[in-house]
């Protein structure tokens, strides 16, 4: 586990330090790691809110993001699920 949190923070960093953005197969050759093993801490980062995605052809494009996720303040603000529903439909 504690590997899987220092190649996770290994991940984020280089997402930091790459604003124009990497797809995964750039990510697994850059730190020499195996590309569902980004993949997945790509998943990881992405619902903490510390990566983002867009897609440019056929690849996933990911950045760093600051961003909170849904879950860590849908709870806290009673009501909110309801009007974020309504409002992205």
């Amino acid at each position: 586990m504690k590997q899987s949190l220092a190649e996770i923070e290994r991940v984020q960093e280089l997402l930091k330090n790459s604003p124009e953005g990497l797809s995964i197969k750039e990510i697994a050759a850059l730190l020499e790691m195996n590309r569902n093993s980004v993949a997945k801490y790509l998943d990881i980062l992405q619902a903490q809110g510390s990566a983002t995605t867009h897609r440019v052809g056929t690849s996933k494009i990911y950045h760093f993001s600051r961003r909170l996720p849904e879950q860590a303040i849908s709870g806290s603000v009673p009501g909110l699920s309801l009007f974020w529903t309504r409002i992205s439909k």
